[in-house]
Formats: structure tokens, sequence, C-alpha cells
């Protein structure tokens, strides 16, 4: 199955900004597997498993039928998917014209890979991005702990900041006192990002130069 169960770019949502008519949205590239699996041959304790039938999780039964039901990523042997990245993007649509304006590989894989390499070929993601009037898109949502902030209209990055663990949801960004503030919840997730499970919520004050 491709691109995957999640969807391409139904599972973070997208931001549209209404002034300039553009539509951002985080898209996965990554290829999935769905197996059914007879009955038998299903492990009748892990299928009791919360996770049991979910992406990465092991099989689980399908009531009323004889079979088990397995998905997960198609993963090479150093845990990256079988096929040329980016596994997944960062897109701008141009809405009026109907055409992509720009699209960026979305995430670093130093904390997906047993190799700590850096390269920005795209990771799992969950969650979106807000835009801003002054055309700036916040957006965390990738498995690498980072937050990001790029310019709408051409798509380079801004800020990248670390967090302290994935923030796989949407942000929010208020004024106060003068200052811009965008706060999002770091919380990992139970199948993007397992290993960095956490309950925070943090919040970045904007430097001067790019309140808007």
């Amino acid at each position: 199955m491709y691109p995957q169960v999640g969807g391409g770019a139904n599972w973070g949502g997208g931001s549209f900004d209404a002034e300039r008519n553009i539509l951002v949205v985080p898209v996965s590239e990554v290829p999935f597997y769905v197996r059914l699996i007879p009955k038998d041959e299903v492990d009748q304790k892990l299928a009791k498993s919360p996770m049991a039938g979910n992406p990465m999780g092991p099989p689980g039964l399908i009531k009323g039928t004889e079979y088990g039901l397995e998905q997960a990523p198609l993963l090479s042997p150093l845990y990256t998917p079988c096929t040329k990245p980016p596994w997944s993007s960062l897109v701008a649509v141009d809405m009026v014209k109907g055409e992509i304006l720009w699209k960026k590989p979305f995430g670093k894989i130093d904390k997906l890979s047993p190799l700590p390499i850096g390269f920005e070929w795209g990771t799992p993601f969950a969650g979106g991005a807000i835009t801003t009037a002054g055309g700036l898109i916040f957006i965390g949502a990738t498995a690498d702990e980072r937050f990001r902030a790029f310019d709408i209209e051409t798509g380079e990055k801004l800020l990248e900041l670390k967090a302290p663990t994935s923030a796989m949801a949407t942000p929010m960004t208020y004024m106060a006192n003068g200052k811009q503030y965008v706060v999002i919840a770091t919380g990992g997730h139970m199948w993007n990002y397992r290993e960095g499970i956490s309950d925070e919520i943090i919040a970045y004050a904007l430097p001067n130069n790019l309140i808007q």
C-alpha cells in the first residue's frame, strides 16, 4: 500500500493562508504493507495487547473472521523505508493556480536510524502546521524532536529548535505584553515516536525579528 495506512496528506491536516491563498500540508511518502494472517498463526497473547493490529504493533485478530491483520512500513535493515527519500515532505500549494509552490524534505533521521546521521530525508509525523498573517509557518510533528518555522512563500527554514521530545501535535500562537509565543504539546506518539513518550507543553517566545 502506498503511501501508507495513515494517509498521504490527511493525517496531520493542512493549514490555509487565506490572504495568500496557500495551503501548507505535511505529506507522508512511506510505503506500508497490510497482510492477512490465518488465525491459528497469530500469537493469541500478543493479539490481546492494545497495539495489536495497529501500525508497528503485533498482528491483531479480526473479529468474526478466521484471520489476523498485520500492518507495518517496508523497512530496510537500517530501519529506514525501502524507497527513495524523502519519506515525508512539507508542501505548499498555490490554491489559485492549482500548483505546488514549493516542497521540502520534512524531518531528520538521526533519532530513528542506528547510525546518528542527520540527513533531512523525512520522518514519520503526526500533527499539522499553523500559518500566521505575517507569512510564517510553525510546525512540530516530526519524529526528530525538532520544532521549525518556515517562510510560507519561499519555504525557507527560518528557525529550528530542539524540543524535549517530538511535538506530534498542532501548535497555537498568541501575543502577551508585546511578545509573540508559540505553544505546542510535546508528547511523542504511541506509533510514530514511542521512544519519547512524555507529557509536556512548551512555549517559545519568538525573537523580535520573527514577530508577526
